[in-house]
């Protein structure tokens, strides 16, 4: 026999059945929330790795821009130094290819560390140059003060120089198109 005032057995029993109901509701929440601290963790770990991702294409796409940059500059550089030497069309163009080509070889020898740059082999061809390029002057007198040197692309317009370039597991493409032009002034 129970003492007076104290529950009775019937009372324990649904003491201890709500007892274990809010157990079984707060573990089902410590669940939910373990769940939701995992899926967290592995959002902020996407989050990061597509961050670097974007880092590594754009230190390729960077790559891709200096390539293009030193090429127009070269071309650019070359031209106003074959006109301070006097230089006449075939020659100009021989020279401005020459010094393309050389870029071209310092390039894939050394450029930006963790990047690589190919060249086709087609690319570093002086004959393709020559073939697939044109120098045209602009005289005042005797004297040559303009020049424009165009990449053609050949009859078809379909040839072009071209570079792969490779850093990270990521690759991107470099290209001169065919009606690539480039000018250069003289002032007398």
């Amino acid at each position: 026999m129970l003492p007076e005032g104290t529950a009775g057995f019937g009372q324990k029993a649904e003491t201890r059945a709500w007892g274990l109901f809010c157990f079984v509701v707060l573990l089902a929440f410590l669940a939910v929330e373990a769940r939701f601290l995992e899926k967290a963790a592995e959002s902020k770990e996407l989050g990061q790795k597509a961050v670097l991702a974007s880092f590594e294409a754009e230190q390729v796409s960077f790559a891709r821009t200096l390539v293009e940059e030193n090429v127009d500059l070269v071309v650019s550089e070359s031209l106003g130094q074959g006109l301070a030497l006097g230089l006449e069309n075939q020659d100009l163009k021989h020279y401005v290819n020459a010094r393309l080509l050389g870029l071209f070889l310092a390039i894939e020898q050394d450029f930006l560390e963790g990047v690589e740059v190919r060249f086709s082999d087609e690319s570093k061809s002086a004959v393709f140059l020559s073939e697939n390029s044109s120098v045209f002057l602009a005289k005042a007198g005797s004297q040559s003060i303009e020049a424009e040197y165009c990449f053609t692309g050949g009859l078809e317009k379909s040839n072009y120089v071209k570079a792969r370039i490779f850093g990270n597991g990521l690759e991107a493409e470099f290209r001169v198109p065919a009606g690539y032009c480039a000018k250069a002034l003289v002032v007398p």
